[in-house]
């Protein structure tokens, strides 16, 4: 039986390839991870890699912003359906 666990890795890959341009970049830039990542996975996992990949500092070199992306699907439907169209969401 396979039993499925969170894993990082790929995202692991992709903050690698991120921290290696970004020792390139002259200028301030902010990564922005639009996910859904356990609790302390970006502070604890994932900087970790920007910043030694980049040779950088989060803050004073680049800024790191987490945006989670997860929906309550339950909630989401009910907005959806009990939403007041031509209005503003």
């Amino acid at each position: 039986m396979k039993i499925d666990v969170f894993s990082l890795e790929h995202t692991k890959h992709a903050f690698t390839e991120i921290g290696r341009a970004l020792k390139a970049k002259k200028q301030y830039h902010t990564v922005v991870m639009t996910s859904t990542v356990l609790l302390g996975g970006t502070r604890h996992g994932l900087l970790p890699i920007l910043e030694r990949e980049s040779g950088k500092k989060c803050r004073p070199d680049f800024g790191l912003c987490y945006k989670p992306k997860f929906i309550a699907l339950g909630t989401a439907i009910r907005d959806f359906l009990n939403r007041r169209w031509g209005q503003r969401a």
